[in-house]
């Protein structure tokens, strides 16, 4: 071999950590049962559920808030040359 030679080495180490957070339910959680809409007169299973959705009337609500938190964390680790 002649002339001038060269080795180039290298190393990158990086510890990447990712953390977000999330709604399980995005948009909430309507349970409609016909509670609303219901015959008072006769109340035993005379609703309709459907006729309480079209009028906005929920039986329960829920949204999952705050969010919960997810990612992680790891070591990146490249070696070239």
């Amino acid at each position: 071999m002649q002339g001038r030679q060269f080795l180039k080495l290298g190393v990158l180490i990086r510890y990447f950590r990712w953390l977000g957070y999330d709604s399980s339910i995005y948009a909430g959680s309507f349970s409609f049962t016909g509670a609303e809409t219901q015959n008072p007169a006769a109340s035993a299973g005379t609703g309709d559920a459907f006729a309480d959705f079209l009028l906005g009337y929920p039986a329960s609500v829920a949204r999952a808030y705050p969010g919960a938190n997810f990612g992680g964390h790891q070591w990146y680790k490249q070696f070239f040359g």
